[in-house]
């Protein structure tokens, strides 16, 4: 009992050497903590993006930064590999399966991703679960896009069947008609884009010359084009 006295009075007579030192040894041990936090949610981040791909390959730079856009989209993009190196790449019979992916570019904020359908075939997250998509369908033609579910609902993208304009040519009916970059049209006069009629397939109903309007969404807002002809759009 006396030795319990003679400690208490011991640490009364150095309180403030005794708080120093037990907070210093409290903020170690939560350092160490969030450290060890940090290193496993960064390993579970890295398990749950992308799993049963054992090679990244890239162009001459920085590996981590390679790791950190290909997988991550974080950072800047390193330069590409051509073509033909891919092409050299993926002939080797070592390598099982490999899928091309170019990066760089953005739409309203998310990135864009150029790739092959191969993507949808061979990348897993998680516990090697494939992507899917909850509607539409893979990309068929040269421009087309699939668009994340969460990034279409944001962006107010209902209808998943729609084009983007990349371009509309001055002095065309769509500039007199005030079709602007990046508008998604999703339909024409009466006629809707859908999983069994794609926006082709609408145009091919008219003629060169032929009025309609136009449906589409900008920023969010369902928009109609005034009556114009059909003829020089510009779409992808």
């Amino acid at each position: 009992m006396n030795l319990l006295v003679l400690a208490y009075k011991s640490l009364l007579s150095r309180r403030v050497t005794a708080g120093l030192t037990i907070t210093a040894i409290a903020f170690s041990v939560a350092l160490l903590l969030g450290v060890e936090k940090v290193r496993m949610g960064a390993r579970e981040g890295f398990t749950s993006t992308i799993s049963g791909t054992d090679l990244i390959v890239g162009a001459r730079g920085g590996r981590i930064q390679l790791l950190l856009y290909s997988v991550f989209r974080i950072g800047s993009p390193n330069t590409n590999v051509s073509w033909d190196s891919f092409e050299t790449l993926s002939e080797n019979p070592l390598v099982q399966w490999a899928v091309p992916l170019s990066m760089g570019d953005s739409h309203r904020g998310y990135r864009v991703v150029g790739t092959t359908a191969d993507y949808f075939d061979h990348y897993r997250y998680g516990q090697k679960t494939p992507l899917s998509l909850k509607e539409g369908n893979l990309f068929q033609d040269t421009y087309d896009a699939v668009i994340g579910a969460d990034a279409a609902k944001k962006l107010g993208y209902e209808n998943p069947y729609g084009s983007y304009v990349t371009k509309v040519i001055p002095g065309t009916a769509a500039d007199r008609a005030g079709i602007q970059p990046f508008d998604y049209i999703y339909g024409i006069d009466e006629y809707r884009t859908g999983k069994e009629q794609s926006l082709g397939a609408i145009l091919r109903k008219y003629e060169a010359g032929d009025e309609a309007v136009l449906i589409f969404i900008r920023m969010k807002k369902k928009t109609k084009a005034n009556r114009k002809k059909v003829y020089g759009y510009s779409w992808s």
